[in-house]
């Protein structure tokens, strides 16, 4: 199964009064296509290409940069095989890089977070239908938070408690700072028929506020 980036409430304060049960509800392809982004992509996204820190925002120009300019040399020494019109066209399409980039890479996120595959409702699952030729159903995941913590990795065991962090800001990172890879947060959640979920997200200072208890919400693909 796939799932969506979670997106969390923000209560002033958790005891057993605020607890929510959790659930799992089928979603139609149009509220799908309201949540999700599966298609042309958002100013949002266009704007995460270049990054949130002064880190990544350099990284991204950087890469940016080099490509457009490999690219120039590169069509004007193709210019002498194939021709001016063709090098000037790739030249045009390097040279604009630093725009298209951020629009292109948002369109293979979208297509890599649906696999190619095309979005159905859960009703209409065929059944003798092969599994790497089903569509996508969704579901929303409605509940709260039973476990949060830091990670380094998405695979590690060792976890800080998210009160270490109260004063972390993504600029400030110390682990992306000397191994080039951010904290991670990581969730676990369980629903009242015992269905456990664990994700992991770029750690931000967005979520240090974050509360075992708290409700939560997310989306779930599946193709079974």
């Amino acid at each position: 199964a796939f799932v969506s980036p979670i997106s969390f409430t923000k209560p002033s304060r958790i005891d057993k009064t605020t607890k929510q049960s959790m659930t799992l509800v089928p979603l139609p392809v149009e509220e799908l296509n309201q949540i999700l982004v599966t298609g042309v992509p958002t100013a949002a996204q266009y704007s995460t290409y270049w990054g949130r820190s002064s880190r990544e925002k350099y990284g991204a120009l950087l890469e940016a940069s080099i490509v457009t300019l490999l690219g120039i040399f590169m069509s004007y020494f193709l210019s002498f095989v194939l021709g001016t019109f063709v090098a000037s066209i790739l030249g045009s399409l390097c040279a604009m890089w630093i725009i298209l980039s951020p629009e292109l890479r948002a369109y293979q996120r979208n297509w890599e977070l649906r696999g190619g595959r095309n979005l159905i409702d859960p009703w209409s699952v065929p059944l003798d239908e092969p599994q790497d030729k089903q569509g996508l159903y969704g579901a929303m995941f409605l509940g709260s938070i039973r476990d949060v913590s830091v990670v380094e990795e998405v695979s590690a065991t060792d976890e800080y408690d998210l009160e270490e962090f109260q004063d972390y800001t993504m600029e400030t990172d110390d682990l992306e700072k000397y191994t080039g890879n951010p904290y991670l947060l990581r969730v676990e959640m369980q629903d009242e028929k015992g269905r456990d979920l664990q994700i992991h997200s770029r750690m931000s200072e967005e979520y240090i506020d974050l509360q075992i208890g708290q409700p939560i919400l997310g989306v779930l693909l599946s193709t079974s």
